[in-house]
């Protein structure tokens, strides 16, 4: 079994994992809501798992009615500690606004060293649809 996981990450000298954490309950109440106010979404049961340094969320569907001008949809929980990247890491992520998904144009989610996580509709800041549905769905995998 060792020699599966040695070179995942090491603890600086022996190549074996140094570190498994899995965590279903800290972000399992996390709501997201438009920066600018809103209606927040229902819980969303993110789970998060560490091995080594390699950090995976499993984000499930996720929506929320934002007001106007929200240009970030933002989790009202913070990441433990130990899932906590040292500086923000961003991935690309398809984003519900106005009900439905858009397909034409990628949208941005941001952990940052804090444990937020943020929801951009796009690369540009445009603000979500008022008033109507807005969300994603995704897995973030990143490193701390």
């Amino acid at each position: 079994m060792s020699n599966i996981l040695k070179g995942l990450a090491t603890d600086g000298s022996s190549g074996l994992i140094n570190y498994y954490n899995t965590d279903d309950t800290t972000l399992s109440a996390c709501t997201f809501s438009g920066n600018n106010g809103g209606a927040a979404g229902t819980a969303a049961a993110i789970s998060i798992t560490r091995v080594g340094r390699v950090v995976t969320l499993d984000i499930p569907v996720i929506s929320c009615t934002p007001a106007s001008a929200s240009t970030v949809l933002v989790c009202n929980t913070a990441a433990p500690v130990w899932a906590r990247p040292s500086g923000n890491k961003t991935g690309f992520i398809t984003v519900m606004n106005n009900s439905a998904y858009v397909t034409t144009v990628l949208g941005l989610i941001q952990i940052s060293s804090a444990g937020i996580i943020q929801i951009f509709r796009d690369v540009g800041s445009t603000a979500f649809t008022n008033a109507a549905a807005g969300g994603f769905r995704c897995i973030l995998t990143y490193t701390v």
